[in-house]
């Protein structure tokens, strides 16, 4: 066995057995030490459509959210008070979908039957193609979805290059990154939301293999396994290299606990935004 292979092993195993409570930055340090941080590359396209949900909170309800920044990323970051799936506590990153259905249900599905919400869905499109790491299944036989087939096929080509040059590679990568998507689409909230927070954030801003800097990270949707969700810093929508370009209010009501599809909602009421100013301004 190579040194890679017992180090990828070590790593997994010495992860899955962390005590309870915040490891963030012990697993940043294992990332480092063991010399296990990897990565694979692809990018969002120009002209690619992804979409995000906002819910309005309290007074929120009675009101139209009237600027793009409004439903982008949350700015005021003292009210991050956990780890998300990509972020730490007090850090604001744009989380967004490549489907409709998967950003209403990621947005929705703690709900509890009975409960109404308000939310606005805003669809976004890239203006400019932005390099991004993937976690991907890298296993053929347990690739199930059709996005984890597509993204497969890079992954399989990547490896396949970098095989040539590091005998041991197939195999490393394969632990490495079985266990980072086991991670990624774990609905455990504790542990694994700190390493892939911790993965998230050595992904962001590093250069990728054609030199440009990486803006995000794509991985599998927890509730809508068939589609991808990407996360992107917030210089993404800063910088303007994403736009709002429609924007839909609804008041939905839950039907079914921790809904994982549209059915388990009903749409109550659903208005849609005249247009968006390219200055960001949402006019309903």
């Amino acid at each position: 066995m190579s040194r890679n292979i017992d180090n990828a092993k070590k790593f997994c195993n010495w992860l899955e057995h962390l005590k309870t409570g915040n490891n963030y930055q012990e697993v940043i340090n294992a990332f480092n030490q063991a010399g296990c941080f990897r990565t694979m590359w692809a990018n969002i396209a120009e002209g690619k459509i992804l979409y995000r949900c906002k819910i309005h909170y309290g007074p929120e309800e009675a009101i139209s959210f009237d600027r793009f920044s409004k439903v982008g990323y949350q700015k005021e970051e003292n009210y991050i008070k956990d780890f998300g799936r990509c972020n730490k506590p007090l850090q604001a990153l744009l989380y967004l979908s490549e489907n409709r259905d998967t950003a209403i249900i990621e947005t929705l599905q703690n709900r509890k039957a009975g409960e109404t919400c308000v939310i606005t869905l805003g669809i976004w499109e890239m203006n400019k193609t932005l390099d991004t790491s993937y976690v991907v299944q890298p296993f053929k036989s347990k690739r199930v979805h059709v996005y984890e087939h597509e993204l497969g096929d890079r992954y399989d080509k990547d490896v396949e290059e970098k095989q040539k040059m590091y005998s041991d590679y197939k195999e490393f990568s394969g632990i490495y990154f079985d266990y980072l998507d086991g991670r990624f689409k774990s609905d455990e909230r504790g542990l694994s939301y700190q390493i892939t927070a911790a993965y998230t954030n050595m992904c962001l801003g590093i250069k990728s293999d054609s030199g440009n800097k990486s803006y995000g990270v794509i991985y599998a949707s927890v509730t809508q396994s068939d589609f991808f969700n990407v996360v992107f810093s917030k210089e993404v929508e800063d910088q303007k290299l994403i736009s709002l370009f429609n924007a839909f209010k609804l008041k939905v009501k839950v039907i079914k606990d921790n809904p994982k599809v549209l059915a388990d909602l009903e749409i109550l009421e659903m208005s849609k935004c005249k247009n968006v100013d390219v200055d960001g301004k949402i006019n309903w």
